[in-house]
């Protein structure tokens, strides 16, 4: 595992743009100055010394001077933002709690479903999923969801 010396040798990294770049040439196609990494599906990957990391967690070893001792949450939802005012360390649950809707949702709106010609808001939490109410509007039941989110998830919850 890379230690924050060989990080600091071999990357840049601007806190205010998440962005590492190579300060020197290490093979054949990295140049001086250049981007650092490559885009997976979810986060931004990038390989050191044959091994395979994720740029939010180098950014908490460059900034931190330590490793994650748990997950790395990104607050605002984009895998992709690495600044370190957009990271935070957290549980899997709490990093979970922070998802942003699915894109599967037929209303539209995060923790509502339709319930017959109504919308029901509901949650889930600790392996079950809480009904919070019944509503006219997918609006009213998502507020209602948002509402129990706060109070149940605190700065790791996510209204969608």
């Amino acid at each position: 595992m890379i230690t924050q010396e060989r990080l600091k040798h071999v990357l840049n990294y601007d806190p205010e743009t998440g962005i590492f770049t190579w300060l020197g040439i290490i093979k054949y196609n990295v140049t001086k100055g250049s981007k650092a990494g490559y885009a997976g599906n979810y986060y931004h990957h990038i390989g050191i010394d044959g091994a395979k990391y994720y740029a939010h967690r180098l950014a908490w070893l460059f900034v931190t001077g330590r490793w994650p001792k748990k997950q790395i949450d990104h607050i605002n939802g984009d895998g992709f933002d690495n600044r370190i005012k957009n990271l935070r360390e957290s549980t899997h649950y709490e990093n979970m709690r922070n998802r942003k809707k699915s894109k599967k949702t037929k209303t539209g709106f995060k923790g509502v479903v339709f319930e017959g010609n109504r919308f029901a808001a509901q949650i889930g939490y600790n392996h079950s999923v809480i009904y919070i109410g019944s509503y006219g509007t997918p609006e009213e039941a998502h507020k209602a969801y948002c509402k129990k989110a706060d109070e149940l998830f605190g700065e790791f919850a996510n209204h969608g």
